[in-house]
């Protein structure tokens, strides 16, 4: 029998319609089709509505079964919401005939066709409604009443127009209008100000309408009064003219409307007038305001009277040049090159005997008078001075030529006459009468030679190869006698004949006549002669190429001394009386002594190269000390004079300080080495103290107790000066210690470092008391600590590349002032000791100098050194201070108040 044919079982009969009958008990059945709710229609809520503003619209629908209802709308806008096919948003579940209700945004105006639908709980929709128009007006404009009421005599006129009164009026104008309103006078009255919403004392006002607004406009036959205000920073005092301004402070005064006010400056003693700001300007010390109509204010700014001059500078040598025996032999005095110095040695001794600051420019050539009481000199810009050798003072100046070099100076036997060679030229001077004359070629005279008798005289001219170097001999007149190619001339002791380079040869020819004698050949040289020499006693000829140099026997042309080799010596002389030779040589700065026989060194004179990195000034003023790239103290008196120079180690020394009595001076080096010396004597205290690495920084406590050292690798030392103990050591920095200050109490020290931040520490406990609040952009690159202990100075500010020097509170440690400066980070700062003024030097050379009481910069040498300035120090008890640089310059300069 087939399956479909079967019959149901009795029992599975019963099984279903139990089920069924199970099912149509419950309130859906997944078998049974849901039927939608009824057509949805709007209920008419608000059918106006304002553009921008929400509108509430209901719905209502029926559903057959009562089933809840959820509603849903089409608004009719492009920018609604709804879908009209497939809504998304709906409202809550409704109770069978309950309305629903929704807020819309309608945002442009119009009309729109609003529909609706419902939704039963079956998730069964019905019928979309029929359109519900909604129309959407603008929003309405609203506005406010401006009410003007006049006191006295004048009138008042608005813009935009509505008001044009002269007792009362008003007018309307919509929410948000700028409303200027104008007043007049009348003849013989004054406007004195406005009230109400309105206000000032200008004829001019305006009113911006939120809400309605009433002014009044008062007019007078009486003049106004207004107030001047007149501020002040700094010392001095202003007064004016009508009198009635007379004010050291600030103060305030009245004045009729339309008075003229004339004001004047008057600096404090050591201030002046800086310039005028508010509604006064200009930097005179005169100005003039008018007061119309309104209360002014005018600033007056003083500052402290502060220039500075150069006082004196030395500069590390780069000769020696022109090395000259003086006629007794017991001195030799040499040019130092670009330091526009001359140095005089103990001939004996060998050690320095005086530095003469000869020159502002570089100087070229020296010469002894025959008496050895003067020296001459010759610079690069064609003047020539004359010394008293004894005493060092100038004796005379007179200019050579006109921005042409002095590059040679020869004095007559006589004593009466002075050669100059020059860069084209000569001139012959009669020192007893002053007069001079031109003589020889236009080429420049590079070295100049008496003979012994003084009836004569060679000039030689180099060239770049010195084969076609020429000499000339003139007569005493200046009468051109020979001339001859070569170089290196010079005479006999007898003035019967002289010796001159030819290549490598050294002819010898007769004075008189310039015929050739003989030549010399023993020297064995290569290249060609730049120098020959005679020994005063005319048995020994010595001559160099500026690579070797030999001494020969002048009768058998046999070599007795050297050669010495690599040897360019500049300058070769004899002694006046015995066989020692001297030379030169500018690229080691080394001028030796030998023996004639075997070329014997016999000593060297003490190099002079001072070449100073740190500087400071001793406690009372009269002595300068500075530490120098060769390792050694140098000290200088307070005109510049080189004093003495305490010997080096070798090691370069960085930093250098006194002790508070000028007792002892300590000083850093790059060995890690702290060294200390008595300043009397220049003996060294033993053992030196050691650091882990390069010193940067050394400060004697204000005590003079304590020394402390920083390095770096930002460790910082104190020690007791008396016993050498190490009183403690800590960590100040990560990375290089970069400046060091101590407070006036002994106990407290200022540091700053690599690592961008500034600290104050106890010495005695190491622990850190103080940390500047805000993290540098670039290293601390120097601190320093006020007299008084009030303040500190920080180098480097986080925000301006150009203000980059802060001021801080030492107790609270709150941040003062910022000032002013140039973009260039600072390397040494200094407070002077009886003043307000802070001074600090910088990486591009600039030295700047502030008043610390007005917060103003007061000086700014911009190129106070060519390179890097790296130190500042003040003298005490005198107006000046010192820099040093990384030209080898040493500058101080003098304070005019």
């Amino acid at each position: 029998m087939h399956e479909s044919k079967r019959r149901l079982h009795p029992l599975s009969v019963h099984l279903l319609v139990g089920t069924l009958l199970t099912l149509s008990a419950c309130e859906k059945n997944p078998f049974e089709q849901v039927d939608p709710p009824g057509r949805a229609s709007v209920e008419a809520g608000q059918a106006q509505g304002i553009a921008g503003e929400p509108l509430r619209v209901g719905c209502i629908a029926r559903d057959p079964r009562r089933l809840e209802l959820t509603y849903a709308f089409d608004w009719g806008d492009t920018g609604g919401p709804i879908s009209p096919s497939e809504p998304t948003e709906w409202t809550g579940p409704l109770a069978d005939g309950q309305v629903g209700e929704q807020e819309h945004v309608f945002e442009k105006t119009g009309s729109y066709a609003v529909r609706c639908v419902a939704r039963n709980t079956g998730n069964a929709m019905g019928a979309w409604s029929e359109p519900f128009t909604v129309t959407i007006s603008p929003r309405p404009t609203k506005q406010h009443t401006l009410t003007l009421s006049v006191e006295g005599e004048g009138s008042v006129r608005s813009n935009p127009e509505g008001l044009d009164c002269g007792k009362q009026c008003g007018a309307t104008f919509d929410t948000g209008t700028r409303v200027t309103l104008i007043a007049q006078p009348a003849t013989n009255w004054f406007f004195v100000g406005w009230t109400g919403s309105c206000a000032g004392a200008e004829p001019q006002t305006v009113v911006d309408l939120s809400a309605d607004a009433t002014c009044t406009a008062r007019f007078s036959l009486t003049p106004p009064t207004f107030f001047f205000h007149m501020k002040k920073e700094g010392e001095g005092t202003v007064t004016s003219t009508p009198a009635g301004l007379n004010c050291p402070d600030t103060c305030s005064v009245a004045f009729p409307s339309g008075s003229t006010v004339s004001l004047s400056a008057q600096p404090a003693a050591g201030w002046s007038f800086d310039r005028w700001s508010g509604m006064c300007s200009g930097k005179e010390g005169t100005a003039q305001v008018t007061l119309t109509q309104a209360n002014l204010e005018c600033t007056a700014r003083f500052v402290p009277a502060v220039r500075f001059e150069q006082a004196w500078r030395r500069v590390g040598t780069s000769g020696p040049v022109s090395t000259v025996w003086s006629p007794d032999g017991t001195r030799i005095a040499a040019a130092l090159g670009d330091g526009g110095s001359v140095a005089i040695w103990d001939a004996s001794t060998g050690a320095l005997h005086s530095v003469l600051p000869a020159h502002p420019e570089a100087v070229l050539s020296v010469t002894w008078s025959p008496d050895g009481t003067q020296l001459a000199t010759g610079d690069g810009m064609g003047s020539v001075r004359l010394w008293n050798t004894h005493t060092g003072e100038l004796v005379r100046t007179f200019q050579a030529q006109t921005r042409s070099g002095a590059r040679s100076l020869a004095w007559s036997p006589d004593g009466r006459t002075l050669i100059s060679g020059l860069s084209l030229g000569m001139r012959i001077y009669d020192l007893a009468t002053g007069e001079w004359i031109s003589a020889g070629s236009i080429d420049a005279v590079d070295r100049l030679a008496w003979s012994p008798d003084g009836t004569m005289f060679a000039a030689e001219s180099w060239w770049s190869e010195p084969i076609s170097s020429t000499s000339a001999i003139y007569k005493a007149n200046g009468e051109l006698a020979q001339t001859l190619v070569g170089q290196g001339l010079a005479w006999s002791p007898k003035g019967d004949v002289y010796t001159s380079g030819s290549g490598s040869t050294i002819n010898v020819n007769q004075a008189a006549t310039g015929v050739y004698v003989r030549g010399l050949e023993g020297g064995r040289f290569v290249n060609a002669i730049f120098s020959t020499a005679w020994s005063a006693e005319g048995r020994y000829i010595a001559a160099s190429d500026m690579g070797r140099l030999v001494v020969l026997d002048a009768s058998t042309d046999k070599t007795v001394g050297g050669p010495l080799t690599p040897l360019r010596a500049r300058d070769l002389a004899f002694h006046p009386s015995r066989p020692t030779l001297l030379s030169s040589d500018p690229e080691s700065g080394t001028i030796s002594l030998h023996a004639a026989e075997g070329l014997v060194l016999e000593r060297t004179l003490a190099p002079y190269q001072s070449r100073p990195v740190a500087a400071a000034w001793s406690p009372d003023g009269t002595k300068l000390a500075t530490a120098s790239g060769d390792g050694r103290l140098w000290f200088w008196s307070a005109e510049g004079q080189w004093l003495r120079t305490f010997p080096g180690s070798g090691a370069k020394l960085t930093s250098v300080a006194w002790d508070p009595t000028g007792t002892w001076l300590v000083a850093g080096a790059e060995d890690g080495t702290v060294r200390r010396w008595r300043a009397e004597t220049g003996e060294e205290a033993s053992p030196e103290w050691r650091l882990k690495s390069r010193v940067n920084r050394v400060a004697w406590g204000p005590d003079g107790l304590l020394v402390a050292a920083g390095d770096e690798q930002g460790l910082v030392t104190v020690w007791n000066a008396r016993t050498g103990d190490v009183l403690t050591t800590f960590q100040a920095h990560r990375g290089a210690l970069r400046g060091l200050a101590w407070n006036r109490d002994g106990v407290r020290l200022l540091t700053g470092g690599e690592d961008k931040s500034a600290s104050i520490w106890n010495v005695t406990t190491g622990a850190r008391t103080w940390t500047m609040p805000q993290a540098q952009t670039a290293a601390v690159g120097a601190v320093a600590w006020s007299p008084d202990g009030s303040m500190l100075a920080t180098a480097g500010a986080p925000e301006f590349e150009s203000e980059n020097l802060r001021l801080w509170n030492a107790t609270t440690g709150a941040l003062l002032a910022v000032l002013p400066g140039r973009a260039a980070a600072l390397t040494s700062l200094a407070w002077n000791p009886e003043s307000f003024l802070l001074a600090g030097t910088r990486q591009d050379g600039s030295l700047e100098v502030w008043d610390t009481r007005s917060r103003t910069l007061v000086s700014s040498q911009a190129t106070a050194h060519q390179g890097a300035a790296l130190g500042v120090s003040w003298a005490p008890l005198a107006d000046s201070l010192s820099t040093c640089g990384a030209d080898t310059a040493l500058l101080t300069w003098r304070v005019i108040r």
